[in-house]
C-alpha cells in the first residue's frame, strides 16, 4: 500500500509505477474522495492476479483515516 499511496503522493516515483493505478473521479459527495478504478482484463488467471488490479482493490478497501495518513509507518 506504500507503493500506491507514493504513486499518489510522491513526485519521484517512476513514471511506469504512476501508470499502474488510476484516480476514479466521483461525481457525488462520499466520504473517502481518493478511490482507485479497478483495471479491467481480459483472463481471470493472469488479470485477476495482478499488481494494478490487486493493489487497487485493497486499497478501495482501506477506510479513508488510513488513506489521508501522512505518517507511513503508523
Amino acid at each position: 500500500m506504500i507503493l500506491v499511496y507514493d504513486s499518489f503522493s510522491n513526485t519521484s516515483v517512476p513514471k511506469y509505477i504512476k501508470e499502474l493505478f488510476t484516480a476514479k473521479h466521483i461525481t457525488y459527495d462520499t466520504r473517502c474522495k481518493l478511490q482507485l478504478k479497478l483495471p479491467t482484463f481480459n483472463t481471470i488467471v493472469y488479470g485477476h492476479k495482478c499488481l494494478s488490479y490487486e493493489s487497487a482493490k485493497t486499497w478501495n478497501s482501506l477506510s479513508s483515516a488510513i488513506k489521508q495518513c501522512s505518517n507511513k509507518e503508523g
